[in-house]
């Protein structure tokens, strides 16, 4: 009998990975015109894998503006740097960095309050490829204590559940820090309500943030063209099972927000169990929200939260530094 051979018309689909799946059954979708609009929109799906963990390192180490700001948060952080520890000097300090990363922004703040106080520095993170990447950065760092949890990979709404436990040895402050953005790319009243929830009387939270640029259509231009971004979040898609090949991305301004999202250039269903969803061309899937703040904006919002905010403000108005305490 003659061997009947299969035919692949095209790459086959990646693996499905049933969190995100789940998140976008339950979310469901909206309409716009006769397209149906997803939104998974969640940074914590940004870092699933050491592969998108390494994607987004690439998209802070190689990418311009990235670059620039991460520049003008560090210039504001050693330009205002004896303000910022008002207070703490010559104490014993739990240095607390949420959504750490490689940990070179932790380790830039860290270099210059060590001389000042006795610190002792915690990472944390939702990837564990990010937290291998701080204690290998730290490694090199010379009297600064890291203070190792089981395996310190915690999505960082989460650190109220040990905050009070790491206070031992007479660390009795935490000064937290959620540097590089993370901010804007949560939802800041879970995020704030959760870290306010995790704060005790005297410790400080140090918020570094891009401000909103006067013309949103610059702003949207600049996540449009960027490939490092794409080359992030499209990783993301790829989880739901879908190649990449099928979709293109697109940036958009919203009220007081960027979406960014893939749009479908034609038809496609995915399942996981016995369940499936149905994507038509022309369908949207929103993977990330950007919110933007202007410094009046920002204010407000950290003023819901906390009684004592300071912001210091980059000289060209691009980034900004907001110093809360509980």
């Amino acid at each position: 009998m003659e061997k009947i051979k299969k035919i692949n018309s095209g790459k086959e689909s990646p693996k499905i990975n049933d969190l995100i799946f789940k998140e976008l059954i339950k979310r469901g979708y909206s309409l716009e015109g006769k397209n149906k609009v997803w939104n998974i929109a969640d940074s914590r799906f940004w870092y699933l894998t050491s592969e998108q963990a390494k994607a987004f390192l690439n998209l802070e180490r190689k990418d311009t503006k990235q670059k620039l700001f991460a520049n003008k948060e560090m210039e504001l952080i050693k330009s205002n740097f004896s303000n910022l520890i008002m207070g703490l000097e010559n104490k014993k300090i739990n240095v607390i960095d949420l959504g750490c990363g490689d940990g070179l922004k932790g380790m830039s703040f860290v270099k210059q309050f060590k001389n000042k106080s006795n610190v002792r520095y915690c990472p944390i993170d939702i990837n564990e490829f990010m937290i291998k990447e701080t204690m290998n950065n730290f490694s090199k760092l010379k009297n600064v204590d890291i203070l190792k949890l089981k395996n310190n990979i915690i999505d960082f709404v989460d650190f109220n559940k040990i905050s009070s436990s790491i206070k031992n040895n007479g660390y009795k402050v935490n000064y937290l820090l959620l540097l590089g953005g993370n901010l804007e790319n949560s939802d800041a009243h879970e995020l704030l309500h959760e870290i306010r929830t995790a704060m005790h009387e005297g410790d400080v939270l140090l918020i570094g943030n891009k401000l909103a640029h006067p013309d949103h259509n610059k702003m949207v231009q600049y996540y449009n063209h960027n490939k490092h971004i794409d080359s992030l979040l499209v990783k993301t898609i790829e989880q739901l099972g879908i190649n990449k090949e099928l979709v293109q991305y697109e940036a958009r301004f919203r009220g007081n927000r960027i979406e960014m999202l893939y749009i479908f250039k034609e038809d496609k269903t995915i399942s996981s169990g016995w369940r499936k969803v149905e994507f038509k061309a022309g369908d949207k899937i929103i993977v990330t929200i950007s919110y933007k703040y202007g410094k009046d904006a920002l204010m407000g919002l950290l003023k819901m939260y906390f009684d004592d905010v300071e912001l210091f403000v980059s000289k060209d108005n691009v980034f900004v530094l907001a110093l809360c305490k509980k």
